[in-house]
């Protein structure tokens, strides 16, 4: 059920998005048969009109995740505000038409900013993926501008500045483009925003080909009405603060694994660009020194980021597997590897240590008497008492079982019954579980070691003199677990 608060908010919303979509399509039905000037006085409106939604929508975003949609407000008010001055017909000197395309330039890059930003961070979990997709991109966009649109550039005189600029906008984009389209094909909440993101990434991209390509003509026309669409995407998108901020979130990790398929894909974007500019020197066409060098760049620099990401994914891996080797499952702690491991290194150092064994006395009869999930919980607190009992530089390892051992460093005979006291007391407490409480004893051997014994010692030499020690003072008849009431 909708109560009036909710109702009271979405009204104004869906308000604005009715007016935004009711002003584009008119503008779109209309706009080919305007003039010229009244052309600039509906991009004046159409873009006021989408910065107040868009800055309104900064309220329902939480502080620390304003930072792309600022970026994008400024932008677009900085956009408004060009097309504003641009509009009015009166003389400009040479210096206020360059400031103009600067300030329009930087506009541009700043939307394109604040939409990288929203990718990166929702992202931040699946760089790799993004990365695949931007290049996947780029190569169709370094197609596109070889094949269709440096023919056309050419054919119209435009010159290399000019050319090149373009160049930037249509790879930029098209990444862009293509990294949103990963977040759109991960996002199991298929949310909107991002759906309307791409809509305005790619209708930027397509108005500038047409523009850029085709100035004169219907095209550019139509290249026109589609930035049209871009602001209206964009103050669309804005209005769903629900979908901005589940967009400002941190996305959930992906799985990146290097295969055939990906050093295949990888090979193939290195070797695009040469590629087409071969094919195109065998027809005895022009080739664009410039963007080949610039999307060769682009190219092996991306690649090489992806094979670092890689590389990590791949330490992080092995450092995993290290983990589980080493780790008992269950507690946490240190298993016989992981121990006898770390105590092989102890030993080549020059200090003495105390190596204390510790058997749970009848711990049999609680897993006949309460079942094997309720004796997994004790492991599992007796390793956490264990650890607690101890300074944080000592080892707690459980050999298998109920065995429980633990190396404490720098220590000497003073320190045993210290020790041993300290491990009895963390023992002595009842344990909780869903029928009740366990009260379990355990029984205790300890050896000290000296920089003297080192050398002539093994990990497994200590851990057997540690356990035979445990059973010269283990009771001959064991404590019975003692059950209390829950």
């Amino acid at each position: 059920m909708v109560t009036p608060e909710v109702r009271g908010i979405r009204r104004p919303r869906l308000l604005a998005a009715g007016l935004i979509i009711a002003v584009t399509i008119t503008s779109l039905a209309v706009y080919p048969f305007l003039p010229s000037a009244v052309r600039q006085w509906l991009f004046v409106g159409v873009s006021w009109m989408v910065v107040l939604p868009v800055a309104a929508a900064l309220r329902g975003i939480p502080a620390g995740l304003r930072s792309p949609w600022r970026l994008l407000v400024a932008a677009m008010t900085l956009a408004a505000i060009t097309t504003t001055v641009l509009a009015v017909p009166a003389a400009r000197v040479p210096v206020v038409d360059v400031a103009l395309n600067v300030a329009s330039a930087v506009a541009s890059l700043m939307v394109l900013s604040a939409a990288i930003a929203v990718v990166m961070r929702r992202g931040r979990n699946d760089i790799g993926g993004l990365i695949d997709a931007a290049l996947a991109a780029m190569v169709v966009g370094g197609l596109l501008w070889n094949m269709v649109l440096l023919p056309q550039l050419q054919s119209i005189g435009r010159d290399g500045a000019e050319a090149a600029s373009l160049a930037v906008v249509v790879m930029v984009l098209a990444g862009t483009a293509g990294a949103l389209l990963r977040l759109i094909d991960t996002d199991p909440a298929a949310n909107p925003v991002l759906r309307l993101l791409l809509v305005a990434v790619a209708c930027n991209l397509a108005g500038s080909v047409l523009t850029g390509g085709w100035p004169d003509s219907g095209a550019g026309t139509a290249g026109a009405m589609l930035f049209l669409v871009t602001y209206a995407t964009l103050g669309l998108a804005s209005i769903d603060s629900a979908g901005l901020v589940e967009l400002a979130r941190i996305g959930a990790e992906r799985p990146d694994r290097l295969g055939p398929g990906r050093l295949t894909f990888m090979a193939f974007t290195l070797l695009a660009a040469p590629l087409v500019a071969g094919v195109r020197l065998i027809q005895h066409r022009p080739v664009d020194g410039v963007f080949l060098i610039f999307f060769s760049v682009l190219m092996v620099g991306l690649v090489i980021v992806r094979i670092g990401l890689l590389g990590k994914q791949l330490d992080r891996s092995q450092a995993a597997l290290r983990h589980l080797a080493q780790h008992d499952p269950l507690t946490g702690v240190l298993n016989r590897r992981g121990f006898s491991e770390l105590l092989s290194a102890e030993l080549r150092g020059q200090h003495g240590f105390v190596l204390v064994f510790c058997d749970l006395d009848a711990f049999k009869r609680v897993n006949d008497e309460y079942g094997h999930t309720v004796g997994d919980r004790l492991l599992t607190d007796v390793a956490e008492r264990l650890r607690s009992s101890l300074r944080q530089n000592d080892i707690v390892g459980r050999m298998g079982g109920d065995e429980f051992v633990m190396l404490v460093r720098d220590a000497g005979p003073a320190d045993v019954a210290g020790v041993r006291r300290r491990i009895t007391e963390a023992l002595r407490p009842p344990f909780c579980h869903a029928s009740g409480e366990v009260t379990i004893s355990a029984s205790i051997g300890s050896i000290v070691t000296s920089p003297v014994d080192l050398p002539e010692l093994t990990a497994e030499d200590l851990i057997e003199q540690a356990d035979a020690a445990m059973y010269a003072e283990k009771a001959p008849t064991p404590d019975r677990p003692r059950r209390a009431s829950a």
